[in-house]
């Protein structure tokens, strides 16, 4: 990447922009984005997800479950990655996810999950052993590693979890990106996005669209973004005669 685009980036991030260039985007797309500071779990409701869950709490939670009396093993309600005192990177909760938009732990889910290269995951490879490809970090009392091989059905019923919220993302997702042709994009993408509706909502009340607007017809966000900005131009009046 050229050293102005390297340094364009940057500057875009330092600057806390949205990265995608326009509000439009907001509280949409990815599994478990943010809406007013805590995670969406719009992909609790899915089997692998809930198979995910079983399986996580049955071959990790006697390590990685929260060290707080009042809790048990399985999947809580924990507040925002934003905010983790309670979870300090010293600290000897070793809590992890036990799903794909569940928040906090020490080990946040965007360590643990990987939705680029599901089988690069830390949540499968810590547990699995050196021989079978794994880091061979998580074992048994006994010494053996959690997942002795990739053919373990726990190991399976995980990474089935993984993949699928990668499906969900290049496929199913609503994003910007779907509108045009991408490497992001999975094969059955469909080429559509559905802007937010407190952002239709304002352009609605700019008079940039109509009263009657769909507010679930697919739009391209930087088209209304440039709507916009036009109307904000300076247009003299010519002086009267």
């Amino acid at each position: 990447m050229p050293e102005a685009d390297q340094k364009m980036k940057r500057m875009w991030i330092d600057a806390g922009a949205n990265y995608t260039g326009t509000y439009a985007a907001d509280s949409a797309g990815g599994v478990g984005y943010y809406q007013a500071n805590l995670p969406v779990h719009n992909e609790r409701d899915w089997p692998e997800t809930k198979a995910m869950q079983e399986a996580v709490s049955r071959r990790c939670d006697v390590c990685h479950t929260p060290l707080d009396p009042s809790k048990g093993f399985g999947v809580y309600d924990i507040y925002s990655d934003n905010y983790s005192p309670r979870n300090p990177r010293d600290a000897k909760d070793t809590f992890i996810p036990h799903d794909l938009s569940q928040s906090n732990g020490k080990f946040s889910r965007f360590e643990i999950f990987d939705l680029s290269y599901p089988e690069q995951s830390k949540v499968l490879r810590a547990p699995l052993s050196k021989e079978a490809g794994g880091f061979g970090i998580c074992q048994e009392k006994s010494g053996k590693p959690v997942f002795e091989s990739v053919d373990d059905p726990d190991y399976k019923t995980i990474l089935a979890a993984i993949e699928r919220g990668r499906r969900y993302i290049i496929e199913e997702d609503n994003r910007p990106e779907m509108l045009y042709p991408s490497a992001n994009n999975g094969k059955d993408c469909p080429q559509r996005y559905v802007p937010r509706w407190t952002y239709l909502r304002e352009l609605i009340r700019y008079g940039l669209l109509p009263a009657d607007a769909d507010p679930n017809a697919s739009r391209d966000p930087y088209e209304l973004d440039e709507l916009y900005w036009r109307s904000l131009w300076y247009k003299p009046v010519e002086a009267k005669k």
